[in-house]
């Protein structure tokens, strides 16, 4: 793929994240000098330092909102050159080894992979790159305030992260399932459509609703499943975050019955506490999302890296005052996907103009059908 084009996109996307992520860490010192500034009944400064904060916020909601624009147009090049990357290598492969792939594999590479990858790069992007100035930035200003409160916020902090690697590393598999079974059902569902009259001549619709609804219930139970317990980490990161933000609060206040340090700082801290944890939250939050796009992503990327074969075939062009009669006829026919599994041997047969033939097998055992 050609994505030199989008460095630039993504550049200003990083700079953007990057100034509001640095201006959302500045806040809060301000925030606490503002209520130093009122605790101590010292009115003159107040009115500077809130302008000061008023100027920050706009500047981050600036910085989010071009970040925004310019990372839909980001996600939106790159879907792009994925589609285009999957059209080029349908028409690069031979016949039988795209007939090798299930064609719901193919339909969903177009079309829920692509989704899939479109939102986990809308949705972990701005995380990640933000999230990492955050915490570095934090954890300096945190330093600066007070020893004793980082030290117990940092050894709090692993346990988050613990925990969702756990529901990750559990769940990664659930949605590699899910996946294999959506092609399978997307295959389905195009045979039933394509072959709809073919089915309702031999009375067959029965069966195919019966095994329609079982992998539709068999897709229903592993998606299900797979969203639960991704869904797990974020409440879960949540909880350690709130336990830790209790901890710094009750310690912060007993730091100030000792004067060890003012109501302004605990106010600040306590900003920062929630500041420091607010990327670790976000990204469980999008977890399933990311996932899915992961999935999403190696899916594409292994049907690109199928490798092609040179034609050994020469095809012969035909003279222009060619005439075709329109029959069909096959001689001693044998095919096979392997060398193991025969499909087809031996056939012979002559298709006369205006006649419909059909080669009629179960579901899913790639029979081809002429008319």
């Amino acid at each position: 793929m050609k994505l030199k084009k989008l460095l630039p996109y993504f550049i200003l996307i990083t700079f953007f994240s990057a100034l509001a992520s640095f201006f959302t860490v500045i806040a809060p010192l301000l925030l606490g000098r503002i209520i130093d500034i009122l605790f101590n009944l010292e009115f003159s400064d107040f009115f500077s330092e809130s302008s000061k904060l008023f100027k920050i916020y706009l500047i981050i909601f600036l910085s989010y909102f071009l970040q925004n624009e310019l990372l839909v147009h980001f996600s939106a090049n790159i879907c792009k050159e994925l589609r285009n990357s999957i059209f080029k290598k349908i028409n690069k492969l031979e016949l039988y080894s795209l007939n090798s792939i299930s064609y719901g594999a193919v339909l969903n590479n177009f079309s829920i992979d692509i989704e899939n990858i479109f939102s986990a790069i809308l949705q972990a992007i701005p995380k990640l790159t933000g999230g990492i100035i955050i915490v570095i930035a934090t954890l300096y200003y945190m330093f600066n305030l007070n020893i004793v409160l980082t030290i117990c916020l940092v050894l709090i902090t692993p346990l988050v992260y613990l925990l969702s690697r756990f529901i990750t590393k559990n769940s990664n598999q659930l949605f590699k399932e899910r996946a294999h079974i959506l092609d399978e059902l997307n295959s389905f569902t195009e045979e039933i459509i394509k072959n709809s009259k073919l089915a309702q001549n031999f009375n067959y619709y029965e069966f195919l609703e019966k095994k329609f609804s079982t992998l539709n219930n068999k897709l229903y139970k592993t998606g299900r499943k797979a969203q639960f317990y991704s869904s797990l980490a974020n409440p879960s990161t949540r909880l350690i975050s709130n336990l830790s933000y209790c901890l710094i609060g009750i310690l912060g206040l007993y730091l100030v019955s000792l004067n060890k340090i003012t109501l302004g700082t605990v106010t600040t801290f306590l900003l920062y506490s929630n500041i420091f944890t607010r990327p670790f939250n976000e990204f469980t939050s999008v977890l399933t999302e990311i996932q899915l796009g992961k999935t999403s992503f190696f899916r594409i990327k292994n049907f690109i890296n199928i490798q092609e074969e040179a034609s050994k075939i020469k095809l012969l062009p035909l003279p222009m005052d060619t005439k075709f009669k329109g029959e069909i006829e096959f001689k001693n026919v044998s095919f096979s996907y392997n060398k193991t599994q025969k499909v087809l041997e031996n056939i012979s047969f002559h298709i006369l103009p205006g006649e419909h033939f059909a080669i009629v097998g179960k579901t899913g055992s790639r029979k081809n059908h002429f008319s």
